[in-house]
């Protein structure tokens, strides 16, 4: 999925880039009803027409837009515009000594026992350690007001979501030509270029090192009297092993849905992969904003 793609079928249902899945299934839902009414209606021959090619592209727009992919996308975008309140989330989480993915419950219960404690010793006769247990008694009250919060909320749901998504990216089947593109996105923004010749062959090839994994991107380029002998190759290994390989014509090209793959061996790396592309997808679109 790319995000000119995802930014098109938003467009399709006049819907901002930032919109949720609930107001982008709510759109769908409410256009799919209209044109199936025109569909099924005794009017213009071209209206009907029109009607039922518009439920075919809704069919691919829902696909597109409420698929894993996309989920990533939306959980990592909003994540991106948060991240400050993100670290002060964290910072509080340190405070009461929690993990990052501290349910309510356990922050209640955190809280509970902080305030315990150093109300106990706001009443000692102690001065210093009575001033040091008020202080640190206004930094339990300002952890509680924003870890409770509509702000410690969001982010606590956010984060269940982005689990709840990569365990659904563990389950799904993503498609080679989809693998096939996020490798290329990579290789072009991050990868490191080498050329070389065979005889009257020229090889280009884009590499990059994620998580363990070597991709790269090469395409094999003859004569233009032999054209239709170039082809396009992408490749990722972990060390001797191939766990992707992935060629098409390279005259043609990968958006005629002519790849063949050659080997597919499925595993994290495939997250890892589609992960990056969102990540790269996202910078892109925050440079663009700015």
């Amino acid at each position: 999925m790319g995000l000119d793609l995802y930014d098109d079928y938003l467009n399709l249902l006049n819907l901002p880039l930032n919109a949720s899945e609930e107001n982008i299934k709510v759109s769908l839902n409410k256009t799919q009803r209209e044109c199936s009414r025109k569909a099924n209606a005794g009017g213009k021959l071209e209206d009907r027409q029109k009607a039922e090619q518009m439920l075919k592209t809704l069919d691919k727009a829902r696909k597109i837009l409420l698929g894993p992919e996309a989920k990533l996308w939306r959980i990592k975008s909003s994540a991106a515009n948060t991240s400050k309140k993100d670290s002060e989330y964290d910072g509080f989480l340190r405070f009461l000594k929690l993990p990052p993915n501290a349910s309510e419950k356990d922050i209640q219960n955190a809280i509970k026992e902080k305030e315990r404690v150093f109300t106990h010793q706001a009443a000692s006769q102690n001065i210093e350690l009575r001033h040091q247990a008020e202080t640190t008694l206004e930094k339990i009250k300002e952890a509680y007001r924003f870890l409770m919060g509509s702000e410690g909320w969001e982010i606590r749901k956010q984060r269940v979501e982005k689990k709840a998504t990569t365990k659904n990216l563990e389950n799904i089947q993503i498609d080679s030509d989809s693998i096939a593109q996020a490798i290329e996105i990579i290789a072009q923004k991050k990868g490191q270029k080498t050329q070389t010749r065979e005889g009257t062959v020229l090889i280009k090839r884009l590499s990059f090192f994620l998580k363990g994994i070597d991709c790269f991107i090469e395409e094999i380029i003859h004569k233009k009297y032999e054209g239709a002998k170039d082809i396009k190759l992408c490749v990722a290994k972990k060390g001797d092993l191939v766990l992707f390989e992935w060629e098409c014509n390279a005259t043609t090209g990968r958006n005629q849905n002519n790849g063949i793959v050659r080997t597919f061996i499925k595993g994290q790396w495939v997250n890892d992969i589609i992960e990056e592309k969102v990540d790269l997808e996202i910078q892109l679109q925050s440079r663009d904003i700015i």
